[in-house]
C-alpha cells in the first residue's frame, strides 16, 4: 500500500472540495457558525482527506494527536463505495457492530466552532438541514445523495485506506510511530479504498445533478466532463 498520495491528487480533492461548496450554494440551509448538533466524533474519512486536513491545520491536528493516539477508534465494516457495491449488485448488507461515537468533535472551540472548517472532511461538509437541528435536521431533498456520491469519488482518488479520521490522524502525524502502534493492535479498524462501482442514484436524482456529477467525475478521472456518462 502506497504511502504517499498519487500526484496531483491534493490538488484534485480540493477541487472536488470548491465543486460541493458550488453544489451547496443552490440550497437554502439553516447551518450557522456554532450551530454543532451533527459535529461528533463520528468523522469517516480517507487518508488523502486527513491528510490535506493536516496540512492545513499542522498545530490543531499536533494538538489532539495525544487523545486520538492511544485508543481504537470504531469504522463500519463496510467503505463508501463496498456499500454501493453491494446495493447495486441488491446484495444483502453484512451485520455490523459499528456504533457511531456521538461524544461532542476534538475539533470544537469552546463556542462549538470548528477549528479547522475550511479542511474538513466531506462526511462534514455532507451533514446540513434546512431547519436548525433543534427542530429535527431536516437535509435538503437530493443533499445526502449527492454527498454520498462525492464521498465515493473521494475513495475511489485515493485508493489507500479510510476509516475514521481518529485512527488516520496518527498515521499521517507520526508515521513510524503509528505504524508500530497498528502492528501491535492488528492494524486497527482501518479499511482499504474501493474504487468506484457506479453511482448510487436513481435516474432522476441523476438528471437533476448530471452537470455537477459530470464535472466530479472529470475531476477523478482526469477526462473531460463533458465526456462522463451516469457509470
Amino acid at each position: 500500500m502506497a504511502d504517499l498520495p498519487s500526484p496531483g491528487a491534493l490538488a484534485s480533492l480540493q477541487k472536488i472540495y470548491a465543486l460541493w461548496r458550488q453544489w451547496e450554494k443552490r440550497f437554502s440551509l439553516a447551518c450557522q457558525p456554532g450551530c454543532a448538533a451533527c459535529c461528533t466524533q463520528a468523522v469517516l474519512a480517507t487518508r488523502l482527506e486527513t491528510e490535506y486536513l493536516a496540512q492545513a491545520f499542522p498545530a490543531e491536528t499536533t494538538a489532539i494527536l495525544a487523545q486520538v493516539s492511544d485508543r481504537q477508534w470504531p469504522a463500519p465494516r463496510l467503505t463508501t463505495n463496498q456499500f454501493a457495491a453491494l446495493c447495486l449488485a441488491r446484495s444483502p448488507e453484512p451485520d455490523d457492530p459499528y456504533q457511531p461515537q456521538s461524544a461532542p468533535c476534538l475539533f470544537l472551540d469552546a463556542r462549538g466552532r470548528c477549528q479547522v472548517y475550511p479542511a474538513r472532511p466531506l462526511a462534514c461538509r455532507v451533514m446540513a438541514s434546512t431547519r436548525p437541528c433543534h427542530e429535527a435536521a431536516l437535509p435538503p431533498e437530493i443533499f445526502t445523495s449527492i454527498g454520498s456520491v462525492f464521498m465515493q469519488a473521494v475513495e475511489h482518488l485515493d485508493g489507500r485506506q479510510w476509516g475514521s479520521l481518529w485512527s488516520l490522524l496518527p498515521l499521517v502525524l507520526a508515521p513510524v510511530e503509528a505504524k508500530g502502534a497498528a502492528a501491535r493492535d492488528n492494524a486497527g479498524p482501518l479499511r482499504p479504498c474501493h474504487p468506484l462501482p457506479g453511482l448510487l442514484l436513481s435516474n432522476r436524482e441523476w438528471q437533476q445533478a448530471k452537470e455537477v456529477i459530470q464535472e466530479l467525475l472529470g475531476l477523478i478521472s482526469g477526462q473531460p466532463s463533458h465526456q462522463q456518462e451516469k457509470p
